[in-house]
């Protein structure tokens, strides 16, 4: 869990641990968390905005992560739009999320690096839809 320290500045990830189809051990060294919505503007007969329609309400989450631990595999990627769960964190992220792009990254030291790029759709009320399952 992230802990404050000073005046307003937060340390720690948030995301703990994380399962998905195939995956051994994995640890996040980094994330990056987005709400986000497509909005479209209807003007009346005289170009003033009178309605707002907000669809495609999403959250987005980038983990940058590495396999660890002594099942370590440095293959396993989820597949796209397979599910991932978030099983340790802030509430904000925990959960059930989709795969929507993934990268491996061998660097010349040996270390492997997955960027996970999660996608989870939103109802109107913010709560994941049924897309999910």
């Amino acid at each position: 869990m992230a802990t404050t320290k000073g005046i307003g500045v937060v340390y720690g990830t948030s995301v703990t641990g994380l399962t998905f189809t195939g995956s051994a051990d994995i640890t996040s060294t980094s994330e990056s968390y987005e709400r986000s919505a497509e909005k479209e503007e209807l003007p009346d007969n005289t170009g003033s905005i009178q309605t707002l329609v907000i669809k495609k309400n999403s959250e987005t989450l980038k983990l940058k992560v590495y396999p660890s631990g002594p099942t370590a595999d440095a293959n396993a990627l989820p597949e796209l739009y397979s599910q991932v769960t978030i099983v340790g964190g802030d509430t904000q992220v925990t959960g059930t999320w989709l795969a929507e792009k993934v990268s491996r990254e061998r660097k010349i030291d040996g270390i492997v690096e997955f960027d996970l790029g999660l996608i989870r759709y939103l109802d109107d009320a913010g709560v994941a839809t049924g897309v999910m399952a």
